[in-house]
C-alpha cells in the first residue's frame, strides 16, 4: 500500500510538471555599434562643446560643418566650399545667420568665414594642443546635432600624406579600396593629425576636440575608411590674424637644383635595361629620367647628397621619365616632406632622401590692362594679400598697368590665388 501511494505522488509530480507552462523565451538584447557605445559614453563631451560646432550651407544645402573660432569667425574645409564665397551658417538650435569668406590658408585646406550678423547659440571653443596628444587617445568631433557626434583614437600627429596618382587612385577604385564616401589622398598634405573617426563629405570642417572640449584640430579629409585628416589647432591659432585680414596664405616647394630631360641616346646601357620593362607598361614618352645640371649651394638637394650628373629615375618608387613628369609631380610636395629620390650614379643604383625646403621669393609680372588709378590702388592692396607679397611695384605704359610682386607664389600656382581675388587683379595675366 505504501509503494502504491508513493508511485501515484510521483507521478502526479511529473505530469503536474509537464502541464506548467513554458517559460517565456527572452526578446534579443538590441546590440549596439562601437560608435553608438562610445557615443554614449562619452555624451558629456559633445553637450560641452556643441555650441562651438556650425553647419555651412549654400543655397540651402549643407556642404560642410564648422569651428567657432572667435565670437563672428568660423573656420571650415575650403575643399568642401567650392567657389561659393557667400553662405549661411546654422548653430546647434537652428539659428541662422549669413557669412562670407575672408580668408584661407591652402596649405592645410581652412577657410575663414565672417559671420554678418551675431548667431546666438554659437560659441568659440577653447583651443588647445596637438601636441599633447598621443596615440590611441580618444579625441571627438563635435556636431550641432548629436547624430553627427563621433568618437575615434588618435592613430599620428604631425602627419605627412603624399597625393596618389590618378593612375593609383583608378586601380584602387577598381579594388572596391576607394568610394565616393572613401576618395584617397587627391592632394599632399604636412603635419596632419590622423585619426579614425567617420567623416561623411558634408561634414568636413568640423571640429575635433580633447576630452576636455578644447579644439585641437579641424577635420578636413577622410581619405580611406579609418582614416581621416585634421588640421593642427595650433596652424589655425598661429594664422588667424592673417586669415582675419584677407590673407591667401600657402608654402610652395625648394629643391635647389636645375635638371634636364634625358636623352635615350645619353641613357646608360644599364639604365635602359632596367627601366625598359617599366617604360613598357607605362607607356612612357620619350626620356629616360631627368639629369641633374647644377646645384644651388646650401639647398636641400645638395645637403641631400645629390650631385651634378646623377640621372633621378623615380620619386618615392614611382617612375620619372622627363622633366615634365618631375614638374608634375613636384607641384604636389610640400615643405617638410621627405621624398625618396632614385638615382643612377656611377654605374649603379642609389636612393638619396631629400627633406623638401620652403621656396624663395621671386618676381612675378602681372599685366591688368587699362585701369586708372582709382581701380589699380585696391588691385594693388588685394595683391599683397591675396600672394602674400612682400613688396609690389607698378608699371604703367601706353599698354596699360603692370605690376611687379615680389612673392614666393610660383607661375603655376598663380590661378588657384588669383580665384580669390575680387579688384581687377581677378583678370591679371
Amino acid at each position: 500500500m505504501r509503494w502504491a501511494v508513493l508511485s501515484a505522488l510521483m507521478m502526479a509530480v511529473v505530469f503536474g510538471q509537464q502541464r506548467q507552462p513554458a517559460p517565456a523565451a527572452n526578446p534579443r538584447r538590441k546590440v549596439e555599434s562601437r560608435d553608438q557605445v562610445l557615443a554614449r559614453t562619452f555624451a558629456d563631451v559633445w553637450k560641452r562643446a556643441r555650441n562651438g560646432a556650425v553647419w555651412v550651407k549654400v543655397k540651402g544645402r549643407q556642404v560642410a560643418g564648422g569651428a567657432v573660432v572667435e565670437k563672428g569667425w568660423v573656420a571650415t574645409a575650403l575643399s568642401a566650399l567650392g567657389d561659393a564665397r557667400e553662405f549661411v551658417v546654422e548653430d546647434c538650435a537652428g539659428n541662422t545667420a549669413k557669412a562670407h569668406l575672408v580668408g584661407v590658408d591652402l596649405l592645410y585646406d581652412v577657410a575663414l568665414l565672417k559671420l554678418d550678423e551675431d548667431l546666438k547659440e554659437a560659441k568659440p571653443l577653447p583651443i588647445g594642443s596637438e601636441f599633447l596628444l598621443r596615440k590611441g587617445q580618444f579625441v571627438f568631433t563635435i556636431a550641432p546635432q548629436k547624430e553627427n557626434f563621433y568618437v575615434s583614437v588618435v592613430s599620428g600627429v604631425a602627419r605627412n600624406i603624399s597625393r596618389l596618382s590618378e593612375r593609383a587612385l583608378r586601380r584602387l577604385k577598381v579594388m572596391g579600396i576607394l568610394s565616393d564616401e572613401f576618395r584617397g589622398a587627391r592632394r599632399s598634405y604636412v603635419g596632419l593629425i590622423q585619426h579614425d573617426g567617420r567623416m561623411p563629405p558634408e561634414d568636413r570642417g568640423l571640429p575635433l576636440v580633447d576630452s576636455g572640449g578644447r579644439m585641437v584640430g579641424l577635420n578636413i579629409e577622410l581619405i580611406f575608411r579609418g582614416v581621416a585628416l585634421a588640421a593642427p589647432a595650433s596652424r589655425i591659432k598661429e594664422t588667424l590674424p592673417r586669415l582675419k585680414k584677407g590673407y591667401v596664405l600657402a608654402a610652395y616647394p625648394y629643391l635647389g637644383f636645375r635638371g634636364r630631360t634625358v636623352r635615350e641616346a645619353e641613357a646608360p646601357a644599364k639604365l635602359r635595361k632596367d627601366v625598359a620593362a617599366l617604360r613598357r607598361k607605362a607607356e612612357a614618352p620619350a626620356g629616360w629620367g631627368l639629369k641633374v645640371v647644377s646645384l644651388r649651394k646650401g639647398g636641400p638637394a645638395e645637403k641631400a647628397g645629390l650631385k651634378v650628373g646623377d640621372i633621378i629615375f623615380s620619386v618615392d618608387y614611382s617612375p620619372v621619365w622627363s622633366l615634365t613628369d618631375f614638374r608634375r609631380r613636384f607641384m604636389y610636395m610640400l615643405p617638410g616632406m621627405k621624398v625618396r629620390l632614385g638615382i643612377w650614379r656611377d654605374g649603379r643604383k642609389r636612393d638619396v632622401v631629400v627633406e623638401v625646403g620652403r621656396r624663395k621669393t621671386g618676381f612675378l609680372r602681372l599685366f591688368l590692362g587699362k585701369v586708372d588709378d582709382r581701380a589699380a590702388k585696391p588691385a594693388i592692396d588685394e595683391a599683397r594679400r591675396i600672394l602674400c607679397a612682400q613688396s609690389v611695384k607698378t608699371l604703367r605704359d601706353e599698354s596699360g598697368l603692370t605690376l611687379l610682386v615680389e612673392t614666393d607664389v610660383p607661375r603655376w600656382a598663380l590661378k588657384q590665388h588669383l580665384r580669390f581675388a575680387k579688384t581687377a587683379l581677378k583678370n591679371a595675366r
